[in-house]
């Protein structure tokens, strides 16, 4: 059984209810995203436009619920969820089941936000009211840079409201929350100049993450909500 900063081995009822919110809440944006996917993949460039539009606009809402029940993981990441099972088995499926969780998220949510940006500046309508993709190389978004300091502040000011993270611990944090999606902005920059080729290309590997964002959300859950200890 986990506890989350409260008595050993005890679950409080916001601690349960907001577990099984935050998960809804997660799988509801991610298969929103999935099928903005499938519509994408089946040339529907005007509906997979709208269908991401909505996407990131529960994510948002997910986003600012899970920094109020879950600090924007940082119980997870400094260990203040007690685990009352075998300590083996927490040290080498369920501690870094959680670090790769965070990891994935961090990228995916970042990829979500850089998407969503590049398909503004990447789209072109047609006459008939749909959309497809310009052809020609793609200009650095100040927009996107713009978005991703704040964030940066927001995560600096995280860490130091709660308090609850040593050193190491908050710059390990910050280094998953910005630096990694930061760096992959960098190398997507350098290494997909073309508009439209950059979004299908990077499209298809934020949709693997957000799969892998599925798998482990609800693999962390079960692990550690639903399995007998």
């Amino acid at each position: 059984m986990i506890d989350f900063l409260g008595g050993p081995g005890i679950l409080s009822p916001r601690t349960t209810l907001g577990s099984d919110i935050s998960l809804f809440m997660a799988m509801g944006f991610i298969s929103m995203f999935l099928f903005a996917g499938y519509l994408a993949r089946n040339k529907k460039g005007l509906a997979h436009h709208r269908m991401i539009l909505a996407s990131m606009v529960m994510m948002v809402l997910y986003l600012a619920y899970y920094a109020q029940v879950r600090y924007m993981g940082l119980a997870s990441l400094s260990d203040q969820m007690k685990y009352m099972g075998g300590s083996d088995f927490y040290n080498t499926v369920l501690h870094p089941l959680l670090m790769a969780h965070l990891v994935v998220v961090s990228i995916s949510l970042y990829l979500s936000v850089y998407m969503v940006i590049n398909g503004f500046m990447a789209r072109f309508p047609l006459d008939d009211g749909s959309l497809t993709l310009k052809t020609g190389f793609a200009k650095p978004s100040k927009v996107l840079w713009g978005i991703g300091l704040a964030w940066f502040a927001f995560l600096v000011w995280m860490t130091t409201l709660s308090g609850r993270l040593s050193s190491s611990h908050t710059v390990i944090f910050l280094v998953l929350g910005f630096g990694i999606p930061a760096g992959v902005a960098l190398l997507i920059h350098f290494a997909l100049p073309k508009a439209d080729r950059r979004h299908r290309i990077v499209g298809r590997v934020c949709l693997m993450f957000f799969g892998l964002m599925l798998a482990t959300t609800t693999t962390t859950y079960y692990l550690l909500y639903i399995a007998k200890y």
